[in-house]
């Protein structure tokens, strides 16, 4: 494992090339769950964290997508649904491809791009109808399972029926797969709604109010800053509770992660580097 510091450098590099490509465009984001957190708590990292995650607006996000896959150079590397064949997450990943993030759970399954990364999640409405919401919800998670039994067959428990049935499907494009998933996810932002989430599988995800986000702040993380919602207490509050600023470790969203900032994760997938029996065997 890598020291700590030496892998929030590769992320700090990585978070100011997104910085200043988003002054350039005009985009806005936010610092958000654990980074968020540490902005507030630490000025910088929590301690035991690996990651960096960040929000935007759908409509911010869509166009952040769009430019960036252009103007974003080896080895950063913009990961979607849409251009990186296995991957099917519905965030963006922003990767350093000289490096390394191996998640134990992927471990040997996946083969798409597994530098070291931020998260890039969008922001969609909350549809406030019950029926549709439900009707919503069944959708992702019905289009997230085709896309998961199209690659991760072993590694995804299913019913052997549901499975028998979603097996055609899976022969269509993981791009107008991951399209459709990202339609209906879409689908509460020209409905009524007071309160957005982050995309998630099986329904609504760490929701907010749109009103905290009215107003922007910045906040010192480590050598730079980070924008944050003004009011980012009531966030914090609804993510951590009312005692967010007292300290307790927590394993990472992510899992056990193995993480080399001096190699390629390619050498790794070729088997010209080996993972360490310790990590695959934890």
């Amino acid at each position: 494992m890598e020291d700590l510091k030496n892998v929030w450098n590769v992320e700090l590099d990585i978070l100011k090339k997104f910085d200043s490509f988003c002054k350039k465009h005009g985009l806005s984001y936010f610092a958000d769950s654990g980074t968020l957190l540490g902005a507030v708590r630490h000025k910088g990292f929590i301690p035991w964290d690996d990651d960096l995650d960040f929000v935007m607006f759908r409509k911010d996000y869509d166009k952040f997508i769009k430019l960036a896959k252009k103007e974003f150079k080896y080895p950063y590397f913009i990961q979607t649904g849409y251009n990186d064949a296995g991957y099917v997450g519905g965030l963006c990943h922003i990767r350093n491809s000289e490096t390394s993030a191996m998640l134990k759970r992927n471990w040997p399954h996946t083969k798409y791009n597994q530098g070291i990364f931020i998260d890039v999640f969008p922001l969609d409405g909350v549809i406030e109808n019950r029926v549709f919401k439900k009707t919503q919800d069944f959708l992702k998670k019905f289009l997230f399972s085709i896309l998961w039994n199209k690659y991760y067959p072993k590694t995804w428990k299913m019913d052997f029926w549901k499975r028998v049935f979603l097996i055609p499907l899976t022969f269509f494009p993981q791009k107008m797969l991951f399209s459709l998933y990202e339609t209906v996810c879409k689908i509460g932002n020209i409905l009524p709604h007071s309160k957005v989430c982050e995309i998630s599988y099986f329904g609504t995800n760490a929701e907010r109010k749109i009103s905290d986000y009215e107003k922007t702040v910045f906040l010192e993380f480590e050598d730079t800053k980070v924008p944050v919602p003004e009011r980012f207490h009531e966030i914090l509050v609804s993510m951590y509770g009312s005692d967010y600023m007292t300290p307790k470790k927590v394993s990472s969203d992510h899992g056990e992660t193995f993480f080399d900032v001096g190699n390629s994760y390619k050498k790794y997938l070729s088997g010209e580097l080996a993972l360490p029996e310790t990590f695959i065997k934890q």
